[in-house]
């Protein structure tokens, strides 16, 4: 029996959720104005290139916050391993198999050129990167983060508040030095830089336990403080990457993204609940299968139009791809197998 103050709580981080699968399809729909782009080129600086920005840079605390939400859920909360397992398995066995080999075949029949011994060769090395299309490589470090739960479990179970801080404070500044320092010697000083899943995971750890850290202990910041640190986080991002270029300042483990990212969550669990809150509890049920089908959706959209204001352009794909999204969701969830699939 799920009690009010429970109910409550699982409301605010759904609703959570769904926000961040909507801010995911703006990042998408937003980074062709923006990726690739650099200084040099004539479309640096122009309206569609901060339109692009805005969109592209100003949500990419999304995917942190999803890694934060389920160290809130998960961490703090005894609980049989086995059972633990065979939930996530239930849960994402089935979609990440079949969308893996969906997106494998999307990719080789629309989006890529050349020889197909070339093209199979660079799937097989996407499938070993853990990103067989470009959004998969989040559902695969999930499940890492996933598989080291029990070990975190027990770390939460025996250390103190203060420990845990301290714990805290150690990974995400080793992780904002190392991943600072990759992604500048990466993009600045062409040092090669290979992302494998496994890398991906250790880094993002500290989403994971900061928002267990979150659920046991609670955080004394009030909503001005958190607002105001979103609100520098969100100019350093922005202006960092027009001044020195996007690819530190996007991302994820960047100094401004991790604020940005903690901000954000801090703020909206602080949010009191309105009429707004209740009409986005509705479509609750959509987030994971708009995370997964978006790109599809996506594709579509880019090849049928495009309009010259990015502002436009990113607003109608997006709004566009998540409607989309919602009416595939309801088609599959009339049957029982494919109901599993989203």
């Amino acid at each position: 029996m799920i009690n009010e103050e429970n109910k409550n709580e699982l409301n605010w981080i759904t609703e959570l959720r769904l926000i961040c699968s909507i801010a995911v399809v703006c990042v998408h729909a937003s980074m062709i104005y923006v990726s690739g782009i650099e200084s040099n080129n004539e479309l640096y600086g122009s309206v569609n290139w901060w339109m692009g920005n805005i969109f592209d840079g100003g949500f990419r605390w999304a995917v942190p916050v999803f890694v934060i939400i389920s160290g809130y859920l998960l961490l703090d909360k005894d609980e049989n391993n086995l059972v633990f397992f065979s939930k996530r398995i239930k849960k994402l066995l089935a979609p990440i198999i079949f969308w893996s080999i969906f997106y494998s075949f999307w990719w080789l029949t629309f989006d890529s050129s050349g020889p197909l011994s070339g093209n199979i060769i660079e799937l097989a090395k996407r499938w070993v990167l853990g990103s067989p299309y470009y959004h998969f490589w989040y559902l695969y470090m999930i499940v890492l983060i996933y598989l080291s739960t029990p070990l975190i479990r027990i770390i939460f179970k025996y250390t103190t508040k203060k420990e845990l801080k301290v714990i805290l404070v150690i990974i995400f500044s080793i992780t904002i030095i190392n991943n600072t320092f990759g992604t500048v010697f990466a993009a600045y000083y062409e040092f090669p830089k290979v992302d494998l899943v496994t890398n991906t995971f250790l880094s993002f750890i500290c989403y994971y336990v900061f928002g267990g850290y979150v659920k046991k202990y609670d955080l004394n910041i009030t909503n001005r403080i958190a607002i105001i640190a979103f609100i520098i986080s969100l100019i350093l991002t922005l202006t960092g990457s027009y001044m020195f270029g996007y690819k530190y300042f996007y991302f994820y483990l960047s100094a401004n993204v991790v604020i940005a990212s903690l901000s954000i969550f801090l703020i909206y669990k602080n949010f009191k609940k309105t009429g707004i809150r209740k009409k986005i509890l509705v479509m609750r049920d959509y987030s994971f299968g708009i995370y997964l089908l978006h790109p599809l959706l996506l594709s579509v959209l880019d090849s049928m139009f495009y309009f010259e204001l990015a502002f436009i352009d990113i607003t109608i794909k997006s709004l566009g791809s998540i409607i989309s999204c919602i009416y595939i969701i309801k088609i599959f969830g009339m049957n029982k197998f494919t109901k599993r699939l989203v």
